[in-house]
């Protein structure tokens, strides 16, 4: 969906001028020698007219990852590396699940903003906590 890949062009934008390096799906930070990660996860149940989205919040401990797998600091993550993970929609005010849906009827670049906010805010403080004390609670 055009409407989709211009989200994701505005937000890969963003997040970008905020130092993430991008790989498919996912944002990576490195925080304090620290990986975090934005991942994307598209709903099953999207099609080429409506797609529904979340962010997975991770964050992967560079020392313990060498340690029990022997994978050099400065490779991303990947999805078997994440030692904390969760959802975006935790930290949001409803404090549940959040799936973002674009139509046809989206304004992509509103939503854009929307969660950008909800990254920004939200999200990658979280992530950076983590990152930054090396512990994961």
């Amino acid at each position: 969906m055009e409407k989709y890949d211009s989200f994701l062009r505005d937000l890969t934008l963003r997040l970008k001028a905020l130092g993430a390096k991008v790989k498919g799906n996912s944002y990576y930070f490195l925080e304090a020698g620290n990986w975090g990660v934005l991942n994307i996860q598209k709903s099953r149940s999207s099609t080429s007219e409506v797609v529904s989205f979340t962010f997975n919040l991770a964050v992967s401990l560079t020392d313990l990852t060498f340690f029990l797998v022997h994978q050099k600091r400065t490779v991303k993550p990947g999805l078997r590396d994440w030692h904390w993970q969760n959802r975006i929609g935790t930290y949001l005010p409803e404090q549940k699940d959040k799936w973002w849906t674009i139509t046809e009827q989206t304004d992509e670049h509103e939503l854009c903003d929307e969660i950008y906010r909800a990254i920004v805010d939200l999200a990658m403080p979280q992530i950076k906590m983590r990152c930054a004390r090396g512990y994961l609670q």
